[in-house]
């Protein structure tokens, strides 16, 4: 994105404290909450349209053939600088459309994708997006 100068390299990712990063999701159907809500990590859900100055990591779902949810959007307009990776949720019967909304808001914003997982995640998805969580760009 125009004014977002940050290295993210997925494969320079440095390991800090998980106290430092906040997650932030929106989640319409109660799976992308249930999802963040393993993490044990703090939290903001986006439906409180809040804003932040601290780093964060995004939790998104897509939905309507890979769109990224309007709250999602408006969220990463007023604070998508400080994003530091996205992890996407979704359901697999979408095919090519799955995780899609994450996949385009890592691109767009130049910020790793840390892991993709259906419906609420499964252990293994769970698993490794939680070591992943623990490097983060710094």
């Amino acid at each position: 994105m125009d004014g977002v100068h940050v290295n993210r390299d997925p494969d320079r990712l440095l390991r800090i404290g998980a106290d430092r990063i906040l997650i932030v999701y929106y989640s319409m159907t109660g799976n992308t909450h249930r999802f963040v809500a393993r993490l044990g990590l703090p939290t903001v859900d986006l439906s409180a349209k809040p804003t932040t100055d601290q780093r964060f990591i995004l939790v998104t779902p897509t939905y309507n053939f890979g769109k990224i949810p309007a709250p999602v959007s408006d969220f990463l307009y007023r604070n998508g600088d400080l994003m530091a990776g996205v992890i996407g949720g979704g359901d697999r019967v979408w095919g090519d459309n799955f995780a899609r909304a994450a996949r385009s808001i890592a691109e767009a914003y130049e910020v790793p994708l840390l892991g993709t997982f259906e419906k609420a995640g499964t252990t293994q998805e769970f698993e490794s997006i939680t070591e992943r969580l623990r490097y983060i760009d710094d």
